[in-house]
């Protein structure tokens, strides 16, 4: 890219009508970019301050009862749940949450739910997936994201959308 501008690739969601992430100083956001122009280790610690972000107000709402921004969330006797699925455990702690929303040590850190290419549509929603065997479902379904964008040559682009079929 002209002066030395760096991408972190983003991908907007209906759930985040009139979201605007604060980008890292010097950094854009994009939803399609050359795998070579992601900066995949600032897109890591980026993910990784949000993370802690919601970490600390999901605690903080277990903790005092008071709701910073989730507004539908739910405050139960062992967490913070919301529609269903908990965004906290009591007693969690912040690398345990991390693991938990899929922060490892995977050197993609996309939160992919489907791939697509000219090798065809796959997605961790379709049934072999669900009955892979695989003891964890979502551990293989990441070993397969990064597998796939190991495959790709630099000069590849990829592109972020959020989709619903």
């Amino acid at each position: 890219m002209d002066d030395g501008w760096l991408f972190i690739a983003y991908s907007k969601s209906y759930k985040y009508d009139g979201y605007d992430p604060e980008v890292p100083q010097g950094y854009i956001c994009t939803s399609a970019a050359r795998k070579m122009d992601i900066e995949w280790q600032a897109m890591r610690d980026w993910r990784c301050r949000d993370l802690a972000r919601s970490y600390v107000e999901h605690r903080r709402f277990f903790l005092t009862g008071k709701n910073g921004s989730d507004t539908f969330a739910e405050r139960v006797e062992d967490g913070i749940c919301l529609g269903g699925k908990y965004l906290y455990h009591k007693g969690e702690t912040f690398e345990e949450y991390a693991a938990r929303k899929g922060f490892g040590a995977n050197a993609y850190p996309i939160n992919a739910n489907s791939l697509c290419s000219d090798k065809g549509w796959q997605s961790i929603d379709e049934g072999h997936w669900k009955r892979s065997g695989a003891e964890n479902v979502a551990e293989a379904w990441r070993k397969e994201v990064a597998d796939f964008l190991d495959s790709m040559e630099d000069e590849d682009v990829l592109v972020v959308m959020d989709c619903h079929i």
